[in-house]
C-alpha cells in the first residue's frame, strides 16, 4: 500500500531531527509538556485537553517516541 511508504518515509527523516527540531512544533511541544506533567495520561485525555483529532495526537506521539 503506498501510502504506508509515504508515512514510513516520513517517519525514517524524524530520526534526523534533533530535540530542538522536533519540539519546534507548537503543538508537539504542548503535548511533549503535558505528558511529563502528567505521566501515565490518556490519549482521549490528550485529545481533549489540545482540542484535536486522535489521530493527530498518535502523530505527534509517534514524532517524539522516534525522537527519544
Amino acid at each position: 500500500y503506498g501510502g504506508f511508504n509515504i508515512i514510513s518515509a516520513v517517519l525514517g527523516k524524524i530520526n534526523l531531527m534533533n530535540d530542538e527540531e522536533v519540539l519546534s512544533h507548537d503543538l508537539r511541544r504542548g503535548i511533549y509538556y503535558f505528558i511529563l506533567e502528567n505521566p501515565g495520561v490518556h490519549l482521549r485525555e490528550i485529545k481533549r485537553i489540545f482540542n484535536v483529532s486522535l489521530s493527530t495526537v498518535i502523530w505527534h506521539l509517534r514524532i517524539l517516541e522516534k525522537s527519544d
